[in-house]
């Protein structure tokens, strides 16, 4: 794979395009992020001193994903970085990416707090939320999300990383309430989103590991009373958002329209907008069928006691 792994980079004009407007942004209008508006020269140099020869290495990787040409020319280069700014689109050529960057990795420790474990399982949690809100192709986060969690929830996993060709074996523990969050927000985005949410199709293929791992969520996910702090808890690993995405599941799980439903307009919905029955079907059997804690169907009750203000309602 190592002589043909940027084969799949594309070069036609609508994805040079696409690319662009990635990098240097676009003009600030209705259902763009701030991210899109921004542009991800703009998020990752902010000063004016910063050497045009760092830009031009991170644009040159960030479209044509030449991985030896970026190590060698960018000095603040990290290594999430070679992984979700590369431009191939296969899975296969993103595993020799991910080889490449272990094998830098491990040759510059001193780029990593902690443990290379810890920073490598931290890094694969962002699989569904890479930084900067630059998705890799989907196939690729799907095969990718396999790799490293496996269809159902395990504890912990064993994987197989190379180092310069040699194999050697990653420990290391899931991180539920991390990855919780996204796959609560993910699929609740995907089964009921509007547009200016954003492709989440992805996440309809993660359903059945949602399931897996939604009952092992800390219980005080799970409470009448939201907290005023915005994170808190097994190393502030635990925010705000668990509470409130868990109560706007529920309340779309029963067809109730909360503060949270917005139309393409942000303007409030009169009733929910179904993008896919079958995945609704899917993930509703699936909640019938899995024993959650019994703090979770104690709120399911609050959430249908107060209805469209369940969302910050605290008893």
């Amino acid at each position: 794979m190592k002589k043909n792994y940027l084969d799949t980079v594309p070069k036609d004009d609508a994805w040079l395009l696409m690319r662009e407007l990635q990098w240097s942004g676009q003009e600030k209008r209705k259902g763009l992020s701030p991210t899109e508006v921004q542009g991800l020269k703009h998020r990752l140099f902010h000063y004016e001193d910063d050497p045009q020869s760092e830009i031009e290495a991170y644009k040159n990787y960030f479209f044509n994903g030449d991985i030896e040409t970026f190590i060698k020319e960018s000095e603040r280069i990290r290594f999430q970085d070679i992984i979700f700014y590369s431009p191939v689109q296969i899975f296969e050529s993103m595993q020799f990416v991910i080889s490449v960057a272990v094998t830098w990795l491990l040759e510059h420790p001193s780029n990593v707090k902690g443990s290379v474990a810890e920073y490598l399982s931290n890094t694969f949690n962002h699989i569904l939320s890479p930084p900067d809100g630059l998705y890799l192709p989907d196939n690729i986060t799907l095969k990718m999300f396999s790799y490293f969690f496996g269809s159902r929830y395990e504890k912990t996993r064993e994987i197989q990383l190379t180092q310069d060709g040699t194999p050697f074996i990653l420990n290391f523990t899931v991180d539920v309430e991390y990855l919780c969050l996204d796959l609560l927000s993910g699929i609740r985005h995907y089964v009921w989103g509007t547009k200016r949410k954003g492709n989440n199709t992805r996440y309809k293929y993660l359903i059945d590991y949602f399931l897996s791992i939604y009952p092992h969520l800390n219980p005080i996910c799970f409470s009448r009373s939201v907290p005023v702090r915005s994170s808190f808890g097994i190393e502030d690993k635990i925010t705000r958002g668990h509470y409130t995405h868990t109560r706007w599941l529920i309340a779309s799980l029963h067809g109730i329209v909360t503060e949270f439903d917005l139309d393409d307009g942000y303007e409030p919905l009169e009733s929910l907008i179904i993008n896919d029955h079958e995945a609704l079907e899917h993930l509703k059997t699936g909640m019938a069928k899995i024993q959650m804690p019994d703090e979770y169907y104690e709120l399911e009750k609050f959430v249908l006691k107060h209805g469209e203000d369940c969302i910050y309602t605290s008893e």
